[in-house]
């Protein structure tokens, strides 16, 4: 059986994040330059009714999903996106401070390039936030890689074809196309 298009996937080649301003479009947005790592993971809670020494049914429902990120080098500017926290250029001197102040709601789009064939595929997570991890690490002989956990909640500016707010996207093109937040085709 031969590839899906867009398949199979190797690497990620470009992720952007922007601002969720609720209403399907986001402002601030900007590219992740080296993007190494962008992948979301569904989570669900899930109930089981037992009897007659057997399981009679069960069920299931997904709450959100755990997105990771993780870039090449330090970048001020995609972690004033994802922290909120503002990154100050002086000319000689550029600082993010981090504080204790909420983290906004974000879009992350990207991509991963398809081996076989000029396709590839996207993923698109319109509604996360910094939650469970954020690592800022610098060590002897080896290069920092910053890394981000954020949680995606289901975002109603983007329904299916039976009225269920978006979790994540992903599509599969048969000729690569460019990154956008949000993707062309979808929201406002």
């Amino acid at each position: 059986m031969p590839f899906e298009q867009g398949g199979p996937q190797f690497g990620a080649r470009q992720c952007k994040v922007g601002t969720w301003v609720g209403d399907g479009t986001y402002t601030d947005i900007t590219t992740v330059f080296g993007v190494r790592v962008i992948g979301a993971a569904l989570e669900s809670t899930s109930q089981d009714l037992d009897g007659d020494d057997t399981t009679l049914a069960t069920a299931v429902t997904i709450k959100k999903a755990s997105v990771t990120l993780a870039m090449a080098s330090i970048q001020f500017h995609v972690i004033a996106v994802l922290s909120g926290n503002p990154e100050v250029d002086s000319g000689a001197l550029t600082r993010v401070m981090i504080t204790s102040r909420q983290p906004p709601y974000v879009g992350v789009a990207g991509r991963a390039l398809a081996v076989e064939g000029a396709g590839d595929t996207h993923l698109f997570v319109p509604k996360a936030k910094m939650s469970g991890g954020f690592e800022v690490r610098m060590e002897l002989d080896t290069f920092s890689i910053p890394s981000i956990t954020l949680s995606a909640v289901a975002d109603d500016n983007f329904l299916d074809a039976d009225d269920f707010p978006l979790i994540f996207d992903m599509d599969q093109h048969e000729t690569a196309e460019v990154v956008a937040l949000p993707p062309t085709g979808m929201g406002s």
